[in-house]
């Protein structure tokens, strides 16, 4: 049978102490000021990334299109050849009718 081990809890230092006697509640307004501005910076583009994004996979999607097409009038022109190759062979092989 495994012993199970049990953790012991760190004990938290006294806040005065740590904080020099100051609210631990407060933020220095710079601070608050610096998360802000990220903040609106982040939310400001956001829009426009995705828009982007969204611009770049409707070019993407439109060029695969366009590759689809391509590879399929080039596949249609190649059985087109052959179909065309074919007959002329047909047509060498047919002797022409005998006059009496």
């Amino acid at each position: 049978m495994k012993k199970r081990s049990v953790k012991k809890t760190i004990p938290m230092p006294d806040l005065e102490k740590v904080v020099g006697g100051a609210d631990p509640t407060l933020v220095n307004p710079q601070i608050t000021d610096a998360v802000r501005q990220v903040n609106v910076k982040t939310v400001g583009e956001s829009p426009w990334e995705s828009l982007a994004t969204a611009y770049q996979s409707l070019a993407h999607s439109t060029a695969l299109a366009m590759e689809n097409a391509m590879n399929t009038q080039s596949n249609m022109q190649t059985i087109s050849t052959a179909a065309t190759n074919a007959l002329t062979a047909k047509l060498l092989k047919v002797e022409p009718p005998k006059k009496n």
